[in-house]
């Protein structure tokens, strides 16, 4: 390389008082060539350098600059050396200093009718300006200098009633300025480019706070269903009035042409306890005033609701109203709210966050470059103290002033375990009942696995994870071949993997030793729990393709018919097993995306629930409702801890192709004594002993519920091909 081409390619300040380099060709500082690096200010002048050292693994190429004296990090500094291009001094960790750690929980718009007091964080920054809107979309608005206030946070007090207002901050930082939105702004204007500032007490519906959270008591007590606020709601056959908006599931009694519930009636026809939200929060990906669907995984504000699901997107108080008012009423029909959230990463590619304190929220390597984990570029740093607070600060929120009561965390392994581990002890320390899952997959992203919220790292807490290894033992699914199979379509040798899934994935239960001789993925991938309450068990939600659609495409040749049996075996099992249970939206009435594997911003008519297919798969939908009548009236199926499961849960012999279990001696207090499940993936009938005589059968077939269909008698039963049976002994 010629001297212009060289470059200093990082330089990074993560102490007051040292700064690490990284040039793009090795040197050595024999021969004075470390008194060739300068540290220079914007003046021009020099910093004082007391020496300069190489790094053990740097190859030549990584080094040390250590200060005479700490630095100010408002300041503007570049690293230079004659025979190579200067760096900019890019401040990393040192922004993790005790000194600019704020605690106060008033960061944001704070209104009264006398005053509102802005805070915002941004400890670079040698200039803030509070600017002042009088309307959503004004161009021009009033500025107020902001006052430099402790902890690296800047003030400003606007005595007046600014309700209706909207407002930015202009953030002089380093040698650039930026306007950018407030990241603690609780609504925004259309499409967010500016906060707005309104009086929370005007957002409240009438009856606010007179409902109380559905009773919910253990963590396996839930029963989960995903949607996303379209998809419910958007379908002409709906009956629903607010299609595709908030409102829309306030709706009590819609109903399809044919007769049948639908939306949130449907909802509490089948039964479940938790109603999943694909993301609500204002994304990047969803245009306010444009009816485009998209899932919203590209969150912008993590305080405000998004625009494009309100009546009126430019009313940013119906931002917030409608949504409680959606909460309030699914509370009222006795269905808990989960908010899917996506703090892994940032909706903007130059995010509001960046442009108040540039490089901080994002994680970098030690040249400056994002991470990608995500996919998408720029990986959120959780593990960063002011990072770690946003998140909290955010969940927290949403639970005490929308009442949410879960949180289903997006790309979760991407987060650091301590910044959960903490979101979990702040929402518990509010209410215990709070329900946190997510997604614990592998992904490179600059932490070590060790320090990241990935697989069997939620062991001996109250969060849970998504577990593929059931999802893949039942049908397989996420990346693997759509032609792959699991047991309920029709693969061999899978029953080792569903006695896991059965026992709720605990780590030391293995009464025949099938888990070490034939379980069927690699020892780093495979998912252990401590306690049943760690796993989410399920088989699809939202990503890759439809249950029906992915058993049309690994079971050609199989018939119709025999496909909706492996769809309702499959969810069988999860409803039956220990741990959590997810079902995606539409499931139950066998809902196809029409081979869309991944529809994220495909239109309605991919995505929406065709309700007509209700009256289609009526018996089927009959068969989920069974079941989850079942789950909820027999705690059996819902035991708590791994002792449990261990004291009253046996595995008995059966023959190829099914899984037979009972759960003994009135387990987790059940009514009954004895309870035994069959599963049957052979495409013909199966006769299975039985544990003792006199049973009355409840699930077969197509029919699931708690009253009896039938007696047996003996200690034989012939169980159905492609099904599940359960039976039972008072």
């Amino acid at each position: 390389m010629s001297g212009a081409q060289k470059k200093i390619k990082a330089a990074v300040m993560d102490n007051f008082d040292e700064i690490n380099i990284v040039l793009s060709e090795p040197i050595s500082l024999a021969n004075g060539e470390d008194r060739k690096f300068k540290v220079i200010k914007k003046t021009g002048e020099p910093v004082a350098l007391k020496e300069i050292t190489a790094k053990e693994s740097g190859n030549g190429k990584k080094f040390i600059i250590r200060l005479a004296e700490p630095v100010d990090v408002t300041g503007i500094y570049k690293v230079t050396h004659p025979d190579f291009q200067p760096k900019r001094v890019f401040f990393r960790k040192v922004l993790d200093d005790e000194q600019f750690i704020y605690r106060g929980d008033d960061l944001g718009p704070i209104y009264t009718p006398e005053m509102t007091r802005f805070r915002v964080w941004a400890p670079t920054a040698r200039r803030v300006e509070l600017i002042i809107y009088d309307h959503g979309d004004a161009k021009l608005g009033r500025s107020t200098d902001m006052k430099r206030d402790v902890k690296g946070t800047w003030v400003a007090e606007i005595r007046e009633d600014l309700k209706g207002k909207f407002y930015t901050y202009r953030v002089h930082v380093h040698d650039q300025i930026w306007e950018a939105v407030d990241p603690y702004v609780k609504s925004v204007n259309v499409n967010g480019t500016k906060g707005a500032i309104i009086d929370l007490k005007e957002t409240n519906p009438e009856g606010w706070g007179t409902v109380p959270r559905p009773p919910f008591k253990n963590f396996v007590d839930a029963i989960i269903y995903e949607t996303h606020i379209r998809d419910i709601s958007v379908a002409a056959n709906s009956g629903i009035t607010h299609k595709g908006k908030f409102l829309a599931l306030t709706e009590e009694n819609t109903q399809s042409p044919d007769g049948l519930a639908t939306g949130l009636a449907h909802l509490k026809e089948l039964g479940i306890t938790h109603l999943h939200l694909l993301p609500i929060m204002e994304s990047e990906f969803i245009i306010d005033d444009k009816d485009i669907y998209n899932w919203g995984y590209g969150t912008n504000f993590f305080f405000a609701t998004e625009g494009q699901y309100v009546t009126d997107p430019a009313d940013p108080v119906k931002r917030v109203k409608e949504f409680k008012e959606a909460v309030q009423v699914l509370h009222k029909n006795g269905i808990r709210v989960v908010l899917d959230v996506v703090y892994n990463h940032t909706g903007r590619k130059n995010p509001d966050l960046e442009r108040i304190v540039p490089g901080y929220y994002l994680r970098r390597d030690e040249e400056g470059n994002l991470y990608c984990g995500s996919g998408v570029n720029n990986d959120f740093a959780s593990e960063r103290p002011m990072a770690r607070k946003l998140m909290i600060d955010s969940v927290k929120y949403w639970v005490t002033e929308y009442q949410v009561d879960g949180f289903r965390f997006d790309l979760m392994g991407l987060h650091d375990r301590e910044t959960m581990l903490k979101i979990a002890e702040e929402l518990h320390r509010i209410d215990p009942t709070i329900l946190i899952y997510g997604e614990a997959w592998l992904l490179r992203t600059g932490l070590p696995f060790s320090e990241l919220m990935v697989k069997n790292s939620q062991q001996g807490t109250s969060i849970a994870i998504f577990n593929d290894n059931v999802r893949d033992a039942i049908v397989s699914g996420g990346i693997h071949p759509v032609t792959e199979r699991g047991f309920a379509s029709g693969k061999p040798e899978m029953e080792a993997s569903i006695k896991k899934a059965v026992v709720g994935s605990i780590i030391d239960y293995d009464p025949e030793n099938v888990y070490n001789r034939e379980y069927q993925f690699k020892p780093e991938e495979t998912i252990h729990t401590f306690n049943p309450h760690e796993t989410i068990n399920y088989v699809t939600c939202h990503d890759n393709y439809a249950l029906r659609d992915r058993l049309e495409r690994s079971n050609p040749q199989a018939t119709e018919v025999e496909r909706e049996k492996m769809a309702m075996l499959a969810n069988g099992i999860v409803l039956t097993c220990q741990g959590i249970p997810f079902i995606a939206g539409g499931v139950e009435i066998h809902k196809t995306k029409f081979g869309d594997e991944n529809s994220y911003q495909s239109p309605d008519y991919i995505n929406e629930i065709d309700w007509s297919y209700k009256k289609t798969y009526y018996s089927m939908f009959k068969f989920y409702q069974g079941l989850i009548r079942l789950r909820k009236e027999h705690p059996a199926f819902r035991m708590t801890t791994a002792e449990e499961i261990k004291n009253h849960l046996v595995f008995h012999q059966s023959p190829p192709g099914t899984v037979v279990y009972s759960l003994n001696d009135h387990a987790n207090g059940d009514p009954w004594k004895r309870i035994v499940v069959i599963y049957n993936q052979n495409r013909y009938k199966v006769n299975v002993t039985l544990p003792g005589e006199g049973w009355k059968v409840v699930v077969e077939g197509n029919k699931a519920g708690i009253t009896p269909l039938r007696n047996v008698s003996g200690s034989f039963v012939d169980v159905p091909p492609i099904s599940l049976m359960v039976l039972y002994q008072e």
